[in-house]
Formats: C-alpha cells, structure tokens, sequence
C-alpha cells in the first residue's frame, strides 16, 4: 500500500451529525478518528495535543498553591 492511501487516523474535537471536526481542523468520518494520542497518525493532532497537555500541566498548582 502507498503512502499516500494508507488511512490517517485523527484526534477529535467536536462531533456533530456524523462528521468530526479534528484539532487540526479537518472535518473527517468517524472511522478516522481515534481517542487515543498514541494511536493517532496525524502529526498535527498529536502536536496540538501535546502543547494542551503541556500548558494544562503548567497551570496546576499543588495542594500549597505551589507550580509543580
């Protein structure tokens, strides 16, 4: 199979009326979607995921009102 026919499977955002829209933007079938980052192929998902996750962990404080 060619690269460019093999599937790309996506991180979602919002899903509404059957068509999910990507954090990358795209909007693609259900069946390109996963939900979990280590199994999504789109590099672009993945990285925006990461820099959420990274800014989340950057804003948390401990029970001390300390940054981590």
């Amino acid at each position: 199979m060619s690269a460019s026919a093999e599937r790309v499977l996506h991180l979602p955002e919002k899903d509404k009326n059957g068509l999910v829209q990507t954090l990358c933007r795209q909007y693609v079938s259900a069946d390109e979607i996963r939900d979990d980052p280590r199994h999504a192929t789109c590099k672009r998902c993945v990285q925006i995921h990461g820099d959420a996750e990274e800014r989340w962990h950057l804003a948390e404080e401990d029970h001390y009102g300390e940054r981590f």
